[in-house]
């Protein structure tokens, strides 16, 4: 027969008058500290036990549903059956090392490399150099948004960050808090109910007719560099993907004429591009 899990929130008589909050656990549960179950763990929540004034009835109030809250929690992660007390071993582990080891492992892309590295440097700076996981809370996640959105950019004494650099940063930790809840270090996800940031329209330039022409009439050695910066202009490639691309990936059809059929690169995708009739012709 399946045990039914419970947790109730209940009230202790305390000898000052107050009442302590604790929850009780059924059937008890297993603290790897001690080595020893147990059916209570005492909030540190305290009620008058007969409020006299609206001040007190105010104080009862608030602490009940913050209490209510931390059973719902523990509630969950009881019927999930993962309710090993997650929080309170990893809870004084240095979350700012840990994010630091992540940053590391991203080094074979140089770009993402530099946005998690980007993001690390932000956050050490956010928490003075000194985080553990027993930090980092939803309050924390909402209080390091509002930290991208106004900090001045390492770059600069006076301009900040720009959108995508916030975007992509807050991305980047977000990432790592999740890794961190997957890896069972968080009992919690904390980032989960924390909007992004949204993502910057990034402007782009191109070039007109005339500065085409003007390219195309210029010298330049070496030659291929002139090729390919033209051939880029006129299909629209990024360099990334032009400079990888091979002569089978050049196609031809009597109803399309000339054209690319190649896997871009970032984000990675099947894609066809049409080649201009004059450029086939050159």
């Amino acid at each position: 027969m399946k045990q039914n899990r419970t947790v109730k929130l209940r009230e202790k008589k305390l000898n000052d008058g107050r009442l302590s909050l604790y929850l009780d656990f059924y059937p008890p549960v297993y603290i790897p500290e001690t080595g020893k179950e147990t059916r209570r763990e005492f909030l540190k929540i305290y009620l008058f036990e007969k409020p006299t004034n609206a001040i007190q009835k105010e104080h009862n109030h608030v602490c009940k549903t913050k209490a209510e809250s931390i059973r719902a929690e523990r509630s969950l992660q009881f019927i999930n059956k993962s309710f090993d007390f997650t929080d309170r071993l990893s809870s004084k582990m240095d979350f700012l090392a840990y994010f630091e080891q992540k940053v590391k492992k991203r080094n074979s892309s140089k770009g993402n490399a530099d946005n998690w590295f980007g993001s690390f440097k932000y956050l050490k700076l956010y928490t003075g150099g000194k985080c553990t996981f027993g930090d980092v809370d939803e309050r924390f996640c909402e209080g390091f948004k509002e930290f991208l959105k106004n900090v001045k950019s390492l770059k600069s004494e006076t301009a900040g960050l720009a959108q995508n650099s916030q975007y992509s940063y807050f991305n980047k930790f977000r990432a790592c808090v999740k890794e961190a809840f997957e890896e069972r270090l968080f009992s919690i996800n904390p980032i989960l109910r924390v909007k992004g940031i949204p993502q910057g329209e990034s402007e782009r330039e191109y070039l007109t007719f005339e500065e085409l022409k003007a390219l195309f009439e210029t010298d330049c050695e070496p030659n291929v560099l002139k090729r390919a910066s033209i051939f880029c202009a006129l299909t629209g490639l990024r360099w990334s993907d032009m400079i990888k691309l091979t002569w089978k990936e050049v196609q031809h059809s009597e109803q399309d004429g000339y054209f690319i059929r190649f896997t871009q690169q970032k984000p990675v995708l099947m894609k066809l591009c049409p080649l201009p009739n004059k450029l086939m012709s050159n």
